[in-house]
């Protein structure tokens, strides 16, 4: 499994900056830019891209520097499996791994660097989700006989492990996602024993809950998992045993619903990540390729 994390360039608010592992274990990162992707699809077009590799002029949007990806200089500092984090905290553009030495789940951008506290995960599940300003956090697996879910907090730099019994699978991805309109968030992971997905939210005021994910059991060993938020709505994406990728939502408190698929692509084990797009209108899917460099896009137009 390898790495990919997306985050919208506050900056620029019409490019995404997209995080990725290489094949030699390399932090690699492109830009793409939404216009560049509307003349792609077109207007009011669904269907998958499988373009070429990141930097690739004649297919791809403009990239940092010469129009080639480019790759941070972290000598083949992670693992594979792996997995990448992106959000914004104390007013910078985060991207966190886990390293190929020790396990450590460490900063790899905008510099390379450990945690306050050093937190390691033998397993390949990583998530995270902030406010965008000085609220963020990270979610793992533990190392223990008996897997637990554990919340990481940036702004304070200590570990808790998740209250109950959440039992994730060792080999289980993992999202989540923070909502602005009640300072919510939660975190996916694949059930322990079944491939059913589950969820645990918390509050603002703290209190948590957990629950399975209706219209999941269908989910594939060890899916790779994503969340985009819109609204109070949160889109929750999966692949199923058919290598189809389904999409399930809930909206504030009530139960998850609506499934839709998309079967046109084959959809592989490795990670996905998505992101709205500037006016709410469609999610831009992106799963790395199983060889080489590269993603797949998918723009999700429907019922937003």
């Amino acid at each position: 499994m390898a790495a990919l994390a997306c985050i919208r360039n506050p900056a620029k608010p019409s490019e995404t900056l997209i995080f990725y592992t290489t094949e030699d274990k390399q932090v690699g990162y492109e830009t793409a830019q939404e216009n560049k992707l509307n003349e792609k699809f077109g207007e009011g077009e669904d269907g998958g891209s499988r373009g070429a590799n990141p930097g690739d002029e004649n297919s791809r949007a403009p990239t940092l520097g010469s129009g080639k990806a480019r790759e941070l200089p972290t000598g083949g500092l992670v693992r594979h499996p792996s997995a990448f984090v992106t959000l914004i905290f104390q007013n910078l553009i985060k991207c966190y791994g886990i390293a190929n030495s020790n396990s450590r789940i460490i900063e790899v951008s905008p510099g390379v660097k450990p945690l306050q506290q050093r937190i390691t995960t033998t397993h390949g599940g990583l998530a995270g989700c902030g406010d965008g300003k000085e609220l963020g956090w990270l979610y793992y697996i533990s190392n223990t006989e008996i897997p637990a879910l554990k919340q990481y907090t940036l702004s304070i730099g200590t570990t808790v492990t998740m209250q109950g019994p959440p039992t994730p699978d060792k080999d289980s991805s993992l999202t989540a996602w923070y909502k602005p309109t009640d300072s919510s968030r939660g975190v996916v992971y694949q059930n322990n024993g079944n491939t059913n997905l589950k969820y645990w939210e918390i509050k603002k005021d703290g209190s948590q809950s957990n629950a399975e994910i209706d219209n999941t059991t269908q989910a594939s060993k060890n899916t790779p998992l994503c969340t985009v938020v819109k609204g109070d709505t949160v889109y929750l994406y999966f692949v199923n045993s058919s290598k189809s990728l389904i999409r399930v939502e809930r909206t504030g408190s009530n139960a998850w619903t609506n499934q839709k698929s998309n079967s046109e692509n084959e959809w592989s084990p490795n990670p996905i990540d998505a992101i709205l797009s500037l006016d709410g209108s469609y999610i831009v899917v992106r799963q790395q390729y199983t060889e080489g460099d590269g993603w797949l896009e998918y723009p999700d137009r429907r019922d937003l």
